[in-house]
C-alpha cells in the first residue's frame, strides 16, 4: 500500500516532475526493473504541445520511425527474441521498436505495452510514450486486477504529468481523477477509510474536468465508475443515459505532433 500512497502524492502534487522512485517501473520477462527518472518538464512541454486525443482504427499501429532491422513480417516469437537481445545490450529504443511490432499483433499484451511506454518516457520520447500509455489504458478491462491496476495508476500519473507540461487543464484533472479512482477501488476492502478519502479526491478532480468538458465520453465513463463505487445507483443510471448520447468512439489515441 505504501507504493500506492506515493502514487497519490504524485497525482495530487502541483508540479510536473515525479519524485525519484515514487512509482515502480513495470517488470516483464524480457526486461529487469529500472526506476523511472525525474522528467525535465520544459522539454516535455516542447514535445507535447500538439499531443491531443484523436479517433483512429483499433488496428492502426503507432506512428513514427522504426529502426531498419525491424521487419513487417517478422514472426512474433522472433520479435520478442530480438527485443530481449537488444535489452541485454542496453539498446532500449531498438527493443521498443521490436515490441511495437509485436503489439500490432497482440494489442492486449498489457505488460509489454507499459514497458514500451516507460522506455520512451526514460528516453524523453514523450509523444510516443503518451501514445502507448493511452493505448495501455484503452485496452485494459474494467476494474483491472494487480499488477495491471498499479500500472494503470502509473499511466494516469504520467499522462497527468504530460498534461501539466502542455497546460491542458482538462486532461490534468481527468487523469488525476481517474488515477485516484483506481486507487480508491483497490483500497476499499483493506483500507475503507483511505478509500473514502481517495474517492472524495477523485470526485473533486472529475468535477473539475466536468466543468470544462461535461460531455467527454471518457469522463462520463469514469463518473459512472465513481457513482457505482460510491453506491449512488440513480446517479450512475443518469450518467449511463448520457453515455448513450455521447458514446465512446471506436478507439482513442493521442495524435503525434507533425514533424
Amino acid at each position: 500500500m505504501a507504493g500506492r500512497l506515493r502514487a497519490v502524492i504524485a497525482l495530487l502534487g502541483s508540479g510536473c516532475a515525479l519524485p525519484p522512485g515514487s512509482l515502480t517501473t513495470p517488470t516483464v520477462h524480457i526486461h529487469p526493473p529500472a526506476p523511472p527518472e525525474v522528467v525535465a518538464s520544459e522539454k516535455m512541454k516542447e514535445h507535447l504541445q500538439a499531443a491531443v486525443f484523436a479517433p483512429a482504427s483499433l488496428g492502426r499501429p503507432p506512428t513514427g520511425t522504426t529502426p531498419g532491422e525491424v521487419h513487417e513480417q517478422e514472426p512474433v516469437t522472433d520479435l520478442l527474441t530480438q527485443a530481449a537481445t537488444c535489452l541485454k545490450r542496453g539498446q532500449e529504443l531498438q527493443a521498443a521498436a521490436y515490441l511495437e511490432q509485436y503489439l500490432r499483433e497482440q494489442p492486449q499484451a498489457h505488460l509489454f505495452r507499459i514497458q514500451v511506454a516507460e522506455i520512451y518516457h526514460r528516453h524523453e520520447e514523450y509523444p510516443r510514450a503518451q501514445l502507448h500509455y493511452e493505448y495501455f489504458l484503452w485496452h485494459l478491462p474494467p476494474q483491472p486486477r494487480e499488477p495491471l491496476g498499479s500500472y494503470a495508476v502509473l499511466a494516469h500519473t504520467r499522462l497527468r504529468e504530460y498534461a501539466l507540461a502542455r497546460q491542458d487543464e482538462f486532461a490534468e484533472a481527468y487523469h488525476r481523477g481517474a488515477g485516484l479512482l483506481l486507487l480508491a477501488l483497490s483500497a476499499r476492502e483493506m483500507h475503507p477509510q483511505l478509500a473514502d478519502e481517495l474517492l472524495g479526491q477523485a470526485r473533486q478532480a472529475l468535477a473539475q474536468a466536468q466543468s470544462m468538458r461535461p460531455n467527454h465520453p471518457l469522463l462520463i465513463a469514469r463518473r459512472i465508475e465513481m457513482h457505482e463505487l460510491s453506491g449512488h445507483i440513480i446517479a450512475a443510471s443518469w450518467e449511463r443515459r448520457a453515455s448513450q448520447r455521447y458514446p465512446l468512439p471506436t478507439a482513442i489515441i493521442p495524435a503525434l505532433p507533425c514533424e
